[in-house]
């Protein structure tokens, strides 16, 4: 039976219980309630009756937060709001709380002042969302992940089963790649690079009729210090943890190395991204002397090269294939032979994009549902990652944190944060699991050196600028 209630903030429902010999004990719920009063009373702001067993749930034992809040802060975290932001929404939602258990009481509502972001108490509460994010993040990205790779597991072994028959998978499994370089303010305002976003798309397939559509969702980001390497992104090729049929990316040489290193070329079709190549091209012909028109301070490649430019598509590359990708390049150097332009720049680029391509032009006719570009990930980077990083992306320091949040991002393209009633299921199965107690906080803040009382500024750690950490990583299986 109901036996009174404890706390402070807002009151949890305690029970007493008497045995058949008479025994009586006294005990609350892992998952403790918030304290209806004696008897059943209608909510105003629920808008229903409210049993006095069925108080507001608390995130875990002991927790000042109700699950709701918890849920809406990562949600709120995982499209963009600040630390700062999403934490003084949690303590006003717990003061609504608060309010809400003192009217079903019958009591008054205390006031309490709004807070926003920029008021001074902001910078002192960021961290309460961080540690929620710290604390259930890695519970909703499990269920997330265990999903993908079952999925990618099944579809592996039966694109297995189809080359081994000399078949073409229908459903290739297929990742597009693509870098975010972070740059962050230095001693003196500088800017330089501090840490790159590897993020990885992937594309399923989608039968309809007679035709299959593609569909793409970030299937991965890591923010990891300094510039993308070969070593990098074999750490993120290990992540993923299942062999691509169809790797689409930029012509850069460290994801080509990581490739190199972790699979069989055999065993993967790489495609170049047309939509790089095209842009490196413009570039070129923009920048080089004798390539573009120099009469305006803002120089464009002359009009020949654009004209010629864009008659690059995929359409253009699967009509004409092999062959006629060849003969667009001899049009290439004939048009710079006409204007006087020089062949060097051209002959160059030739020899390491002619043959890239032209492997990867039998896959595209094969396949018409391939694409020929990254264009899935740009989109990907600059609608789902950026707009997370935007006006303070210099203050991201903590390298665990941050992938934390970016897996926060990937469930929700997955779904999972427009689920509240699987989130709650899923973070009250965790805490129940551990006797209704949360996992332990502050476990990801970087270890800083001692303080030493000195006039000169203390020198703070920064795991997310740390470059060491990349062979450190790629030592060990990235295992959660």
């Amino acid at each position: 039976m109901r036996n009174g209630s404890y706390g402070t903030l807002v009151k949890k429902q305690r029970y007493r219980c008497t045995t058949g010999t008479g025994t009586v004990h006294y005990f609350t719920l892992n998952l403790p309630r918030e304290y209806i009063g004696q008897s059943e009373v209608h909510c105003p702001d629920c808008e229903e009756l409210i049993g006095v067993n069925r108080g507001t749930q608390a995130s875990s034992r002991r927790a000042k937060w109700p699950v709701r809040a918890v849920l809406e802060a990562l949600n709120e975290l995982s499209i963009g709001v600040s630390y700062a932001q999403s934490s003084l929404n949690v303590l006003e939602k717990t003061g609504h709380a608060e309010r809400h258990a003192l009217s079903h009481r019958g009591s008054a509502s205390p006031d309490r002042r709004p807070m926003t972001s920029s008021a001074a108490d902001g910078a002192d509460v960021w961290h309460l969302s961080a540690d929620l994010l710290e604390q259930y993040g890695p519970v909703l990205y499990d269920d997330v992940i265990a999903t993908i790779r079952d999925q990618e597991h099944i579809q592996r072994l039966a694109n297995d089963s189809d080359r081994a028959k000399s078949a073409t998978p229908e459903k290739p499994i297929t990742f597009v790649f693509d870098e975010v370089p972070i740059y962050v303010r230095r001693k003196g305002g500088r800017s330089q690079l501090g840490w790159t976003i590897h993020s990885v798309v992937t594309t399923t397939w989608r039968p309809v009729g007679d035709t299959i559509r593609r569909e793409n969702r970030l299937r991965l980001a890591r923010a990891l210090p300094g510039t993308s390497t070969a070593q990098s992104w074999k750490y993120i090729l290990t992540e993923l943890g299942v062999r691509p049929d169809v790797v689409i990316s930029d012509f850069g040489n460290a994801i080509s190395g990581a490739l190199d290193a972790a699979f069989k070329s055999a065993e993967i079709t790489r495609i170049p991204s047309l939509y790089h190549f095209i842009d490196f091209m413009r570039l070129m012909l923009r920048d080089t002397v004798g390539f573009n028109d120099g009469t305006t301070r803002d120089r464009r490649p002359r009009q020949e090269f654009r004209d010629h430019l864009a008659k690059l598509s995929r359409d253009m590359l699967v009509s004409g294939g092999v062959t006629g990708w060849a003969r667009w390049w001899d049009e290439f150097e004939a048009i710079a032979r006409a204007v006087g332009s020089p062949l060097a720049p051209i002959t160059i680029r030739r020899g390491l994009y002619e043959p890239a391509f032209a492997d990867a032009i039998p896959a595209l006719i094969a396949q018409p549902h391939l694409p020929a570009s990254n264009a899935a990930v740009e989109i990907k980077n600059r609608d789902v990652l950026k707009p997370i990083l935007a006006g303070r992306q210099h203050q991201f320091r903590n390298v665990e944190r941050t992938n934390t949040l970016l897996d926060l991002v990937v469930c929700r393209e997955y779904g999972l944060l427009n689920n509240m009633d699987r989130m709650r299921e899923l973070i009250r199965a965790d805490n129940l699991a551990h006797g209704g107690w949360s996992t332990r906080r502050r476990g990801y803040d970087d270890r800083q050196p001692p303080h030493v009382n000195t006039d000169e500024r203390v020198w703070r750690y920064a795991s997310l600028l740390d470059t060491s950490l990349i062979e450190r990583l790629s030592s060990h299986d990235p295992e959660r």
